[in-house]
């Protein structure tokens, strides 16, 4: 649903940017679980038990 009202304006924008480069290079967004994030070694303490799982 892509329409556009004053009210939504700025977001929709944001929103049919990122829907339709997805499109274009067909990519899909995924939910990964924190769990299985490898980015999250840089941006969480990790216990010793999950730093060798890594």
């Amino acid at each position: 649903n892509r329409i556009i009202n004053d009210q939504n304006k700025f977001y929709s924008r944001k929103v049919m940017f990122i829907a339709d480069y997805l499109d274009e290079y067909n990519l899909k967004l995924e939910y990964i679980k924190t769990d299985y994030n490898v980015a999250d070694i840089f941006t969480k303490n990790l216990s010793p038990t999950k730093h060798h799982e890594f």
